[in-house]
C-alpha cells in the first residue's frame, strides 16, 4: 500500500501548469510551419519591391520557423512561463481547493483520493493520459482537468513508482 499526503504550495502548481502548457497540439506545429513557409515569399517580395512592411509582415512569420529549433523553442517557453507567472499565482491564490490537504493512496490495486472535501475512488479507465516531468505528475481525467501529484513530496518514490507502474499498466505510456 502506498500513500501520499500532500497540500499543494505556489512552485508546485506554476511546476505542473508549465509541465501542462509545454504540450502543443500536433495541428498547432503544422500552423506555425506553413506561417513560417508562407512568410519567406512575403519577406523576399517585400524586400524587393521596397516594402518595409510586407517586409516585416513576412520576417515576423518567418519567424515562427524557428520556434521548431530545440533551444529557441525553450526559450520562448521560458519568456512565456514568466509573463504567464503573475496569472497563475493570481489562479493558485483565488481558488480555495487548492490549499487544501489532499491525501492519494493505492490499495487493493485502485487509486483513493482524499480532501477536506470528499473521498472517492478513482478506476484507472478515467485516466484518460499523463504527464510527467522531474517536478510532478500528471493525471488528466479531461484535456484540461487533471491532478497534480508532486514529486518533491516523495523523495524516496515510495509512492511515485508504483503509481507510474500502475498508470503505465492501465493507462499507456505517459505523454510526450
Amino acid at each position: 500500500m502506498a500513500e501520499l499526503t500532500y497540500t499543494l504550495t505556489e512552485k508546485q502548481f506554476c511546476d505542473a501548469q508549465r509541465l501542462h502548457f509545454s504540450f502543443k497540439p500536433r495541428w498547432l506545429n503544422w500552423i506555425f510551419t506553413l506561417c513560417g513557409i508562407l512568410g519567406l515569399p512575403l519577406l523576399g517580395v517585400g524586400l524587393y519591391a521596397h516594402n518595409y512592411i510586407l517586409a516585416t509582415a513576412g520576417f515576423v512569420y518567418s519567424c515562427l520557423l524557428l520556434l521548431h529549433i530545440k533551444p529557441i523553442a525553450e526559450l520562448a517557453l521560458h519568456g512565456s512561463q514568466y509573463l504567464l507567472r503573475p496569472r497563475l499565482l493570481r489562479v493558485f491564490r483565488n481558488s480555495p481547493s487548492l490549499h487544501q490537504q489532499s491525501h492519494v493512496e493505492m490499495r487493493d490495486g485502485l487509486m483513493h483520493l482524499q480532501s477536506e472535501n470528499g473521498s472517492g475512488v478513482l478506476p484507472w479507465k478515467h485516466i484518460i493520459r499523463w504527464a510527467e516531468d522531474k517536478d510532478s505528475v500528471l493525471l488528466y481525467l479531461q484535456p484540461q482537468l487533471f491532478i497534480i501529484v508532486p514529486k518533491e513530496i516523495d523523495p524516496q518514490s515510495a509512492f511515485i513508482m508504483p503509481l507510474r507502474e500502475q498508470l503505465q499498466a492501465h493507462v499507456g505510456p505517459a505523454r510526450k
